[in-house]
């Protein structure tokens, strides 16, 4: 009982110490799923939470400094506990919450939710690589999607999937790459979807896209792009990819923003074709 009642009060005398280091392994962790970058959506709440961390400890080291001195104990004690509700709170609300986990070619895949600091309204998915000690962490949208990784093995490259409609979102490997979200056709036994590249960057939007047109197995893996390709110089425009077993060809239409009118771009099959302007057929 004499030893319980130890326990107990060596808990309580050390109580901010202890949270402190429960605090660093949540910050280690937390700086795994989405480590600092510098200009990455998620570090605005991982920078608050640190100045948050540092505070709680700076008081908490002030008050086993104080010692006797029974008056600057309670005087600092308010604020130490201010801070450390502050912790608890802010780690609470803004921590990512882990999507999916994958390891594939090496490296360690991390995808992950969580609100931006400033606009909890919102939620945006990030995705985190690391290999070894080296680590990349890019935003990947705010949206209520959910992904998870294809590994394939033989083209050395991760596939990240929105499993929400079914379509090819990014890949990664020498390569790498990102696709329309919004398009994807099955085609027999094959799956395509359309990579995107933006062409001149102006603040706030591209420019231009050039979308290549990638043909895929079923499992998602085994991506190649096949000789089409189509650039769209109005991006409030929207592309719609449609297959037809009929004729055994993938169709790409282009709709106009703010109307219900289309144009056929491209048919790829055995013999493909463009109709417009910016779609190009290339050599194999």
């Amino acid at each position: 009982m004499g030893k319980v009642t130890g326990a107990i009060k060596w808990i309580i005398s050390n109580l901010f110490f202890i949270t402190i280091a429960i605090f660093i392994g949540i910050y280690l962790r937390w700086f795994r799923l989405t480590p600092l970058m510098f200009y990455n959506d998620p570090d605005g709440a991982y920078i608050v939470g640190l100045i948050l961390l540092g505070l709680y400890s700076l008081f908490a080291f002030l008050i086993k400094l104080s010692k006797n001195r029974r008056f600057l104990k309670r005087f600092l004690f308010f604020p130490t506990a201010i801070f450390l509700l502050g912790n608890i709170t802010h780690a609470n609300a803004f921590f990512p919450s882990l999507e999916f986990a994958s390891k594939c070619n090496g490296k360690t895949y991390y995808i992950t939710w969580m609100h931006p600091f400033g606009d909890y309204q919102w939620i945006f998915n990030n995705v985190t690589i690391w290999k070894g000690v080296k680590y990349e962490s890019f935003f990947f949208g705010y949206s209520s999607s959910s992904y998870e990784i294809v590994c394939d093995e033989d083209k050395k490259e991760a596939n990240i999937i929105n499993i929400s409609n079914d379509v090819l979102a990014y890949t990664d490997g020498e390569n790498s790459r990102i696709y329309d979200e919004y398009n994807g056709a099955i085609l027999g036994n094959h799956q395509y979807f359309l990579s995107r590249e933006c062409n001149d960057w102006v603040p706030s939007t591209c420019g231009s896209l050039t979308y290549t047109l990638f043909e895929c197995n079923l499992s998602y893996k085994s991506c190649d792009p096949v000789p089409i390709k189509y650039t769209l110089y109005d991006s409030r425009n929207f592309l719609n990819l449609v297959s037809d077993s009929s004729t055994n060809e993938v169709n790409l239409y282009e709709e106009y923003f703010e109307t219900d009118d289309e144009i056929l771009i491209f048919t790829y099959g055995q013999h493909p074709r463009c109709y417009v302007a910016g779609c190009e057929i290339l050599e194999l």
